[in-house]
C-alpha cells in the first residue's frame, strides 16, 4: 500500500511522544542535564517525523484527501 511508509512514521511518532512522556514522568530519577538532553532529542525527532510524514503524504498525493471509502 502506498501509505505504509507514512503509517510507519506515524507509529514512530507515537513512540517518540510516549518516550518524551516517560522522561517527563521519571525526571526525578535522572540528572537535570540528562533529562534536558533527552527531551531535546525527542523534540528533534518529533519535528523530523512530522516533516517526513508530511513529505510522504505529499509524495503519495494523500494530503487533504479523505482516506476512508469513496462516497
Amino acid at each position: 500500500m502506498p501509505n505504509d511508509r507514512a503509517r510507519f512514521y506515524e507509529d514512530a511518532l507515537g513512540s517518540v511522544r510516549e518516550s518524551r512522556d516517560w522522561y517527563h514522568k521519571g525526571r526525578q530519577a535522572f540528572a537535570d542535564k540528562v533529562v534536558a538532553h533527552r527531551m531535546d532529542l525527542t523534540k528533534q525527532l518529533i519535528s523530523l517525523l512530522i516533516t517526513m510524514i508530511t513529505n510522504e503524504r505529499r509524495r503519495t498525493g494523500r494530503i487533504g484527501k479523505r482516506q476512508g471509502p469513496a462516497e
